[in-house]
């Protein structure tokens, strides 16, 4: 109840609700990851209509906000094409890996393009590296003559995409004809904007705020861990006193103590919420290499690992953080 009250009361509906609207959009995304990753434990008979479901599902978030669904899409359809969905993961034909590998360099060159207006060594690191990442992490298998064939892989891509057709062709057509046969007006719905009014660069954190967060953080490790011996507690408020002051002397000399002590602390988060998604991911990334990540957890893992990298990528323009 809080979190509905939070959407639908507090959102000023219905005169704020903008033409892509995240929160649907976002809980849209985490009920179709969340159907995606059910697909193992689908009996193989069903598969074909769950992918269908899948697809549909994908569609709505394409209503709701379109890069999501769009980004949302592909991780599903080059997840398929990489992994398959048996267990375990079969060996590959050379045909299927061909393919793979065309596939994945055409996803990579195309983001390139659409992205390399704004493209910057942070801006690479931040957003695309953890989708050829996870996509170079798939393609490290087994090939042999024999293995699992590209036809496979295609029937479920193409369900998938059946999927998402059926529900974004009927309202993309009824649109389009209300616009009097000019689709050529709905290019927005594939990012044809200008992003250069839209676009903010990424910031690193800078050396000061960086040292203090560090600090607080030793700090408080300290605190919780040595907390029973009393002989360290005087250490540890000494030192939460040196960056207190540290704060201070780093504020505007007009402001008052509150005041300084409030602006650092908020100061502190500058640049580092670029760093703990990309922290988690190459954590994540790393943890699936492992081979103690088997069967229907270890599958389901890679999945959410690369929902999250294609998905993140709605992060440009326009930069939530």
């Amino acid at each position: 109840m809080p979190a509905l009250f939070v959407l639908l009361g507090l959102d000023l509906a219905p005169v704020y609700w903008w033409p892509h609207p995240g929160w649907l959009s976002a809980a849209g995304a985490v009920i179709t990851i969340r159907a995606f990753a059910r697909l193992p434990r689908v009996p193989a008979n069903q598969r074909v209509r769950w992918l269908l479901l899948v697809g549909g599902l994908t569609a709505v978030v394409f209503a709701f906000k379109q890069n999501a669904g769009v980004f949302l899409g592909l991780s599903a359809a080059v997840f398929l094409l990489l992994h398959g969905v048996d267990l375990p993961p079969p060996v590959v034909s050379p045909p299927l890996r061909a393919m793979q590998a065309l596939g994945v360099a055409g996803l990579l060159a195309a983001l390139v393009w659409l992205m390399w207006q704004h493209m910057d060594i942070v801006f690479a690191a931040y957003l695309l590296a953890p989708v050829a990442g996870v996509c170079l992490l798939a393609l490290m298998g087994p090939v042999r003559r024999g293995g699992e064939s590209l036809s496979i892989r295609l029937k479920f891509l193409m369900a998938l995409a059946a999927g998402f057709a059926c529900v974004t062709l009927p309202w993309i057509l009824v649109l389009g004809l209300s616009q009097d046969g000019r689709f050529n007006r709905l290019g927005g719905f594939v990012g044809a904007v200008e992003q250069s009014g839209l676009f903010d660069p990424f910031h690193l954190p800078n050396g000061r705020h960086a040292a203090m967060l560090l600090g607080c953080g030793l700090v408080s490790v300290a605190a919780v861990r040595i907390s029973r011996d009393r002989r360290w507690l005087l250490v540890v408020a000494a030192a939460w006193l040196v960056l207190v002051l540290l704060m201070v002397q780093a504020a505007d000399p007009d402001q008052s103590l509150g005041r300084a002590l409030l602006d650092a602390a908020w100061g502190l988060d500058s640049g580092f919420p670029l760093l703990l998604p990309s922290a988690a991911f190459w954590t994540g990334l790393w943890l699936a290499r492992g081979r103690h990540l088997q069967g229907i957890s270890g599958w389901q893992f890679r999945w959410y690992l690369a929902a999250g990298a294609f998905t993140f990528l709605t992060e440009y323009p326009i930069s939530d953080l």
